[in-house]
């Protein structure tokens, strides 16, 4: 059996329900019978229901509403669905109808029956202020302690630049006297 899609501008909007057949259908869903056997059953064709939906705003919330109390009500069943069951095909029976709730329901309403919890939140939150206070406890400490240490000295470059200063400047009588032994043979 193929169905046939209907292009949205195929749509008859033209259609008019009754508030006899709206309840109707209303009544109909809530007892669980399909969209299809009520229009059968009005001899109505079966896309008038949602045609007039399109149309109507009020009628779509309330067919809306009616499925969704139909879907709570169904998924109650769901806890006795095989309580008859003797053979294992209407245990079969049981479990095929029993995922076709659940489905339909899940589909419906996946707030309450679907099979996933899906959290989306969006929430900003400003932590500048926060790692400012932070910055300014810390400078202070990081302050204090650029004072404390002070930078490593080279004793042997140190030595050798000074001994080299006083020799070229000719400092003391003897040329090498201010020079240690072990720096000697490095100038």
């Amino acid at each position: 059996m193929v169905i046939e899609r209907k292009k949205r501008s195929e749509f008859n909007l033209k259609v008019e329900l009754s508030i006899e057949q709206q309840e109707f259908i209303f009544k109909g869903i809530l007892e669980g019978r399909s969209v299809k056997s009520l229009c059968t059953e009005l001899q109505i064709p079966f896309n008038w229901v949602f045609d007039y939906a399109l149309k109507d705003p009020e009628f779509h919330k309330k067919m809306q509403k009616t499925r969704e109390y139909a879907a709570h009500l169904t998924v109650d069943d769901l806890l006795h669905i095989a309580d008859d069951a003797k053979t294992m095909a209407e245990v079969q029976r049981a479990k095929v109808q029993s995922e076709n709730i659940k489905w339909s329901a899940g589909k419906l309403m996946p707030e309450i029956y679907g099979e996933r919890i899906e959290l989306n939140m969006n929430h900003h939150l400003d932590l500048s202020s926060v790692l400012l206070a932070a910055e300014n406890r810390v400078l202070p400490l990081l302050a204090a302690k650029s004072a404390l240490v002070t930078p490593p000295v080279d004793v042997e470059s140190r030595l050798i630049s000074d001994s080299r200063a006083s020799f070229e400047s000719g400092e003391g009588n003897d040329a090498g006297e201010n020079i240690p032994e072990e720096l000697m043979d490095l100038i």
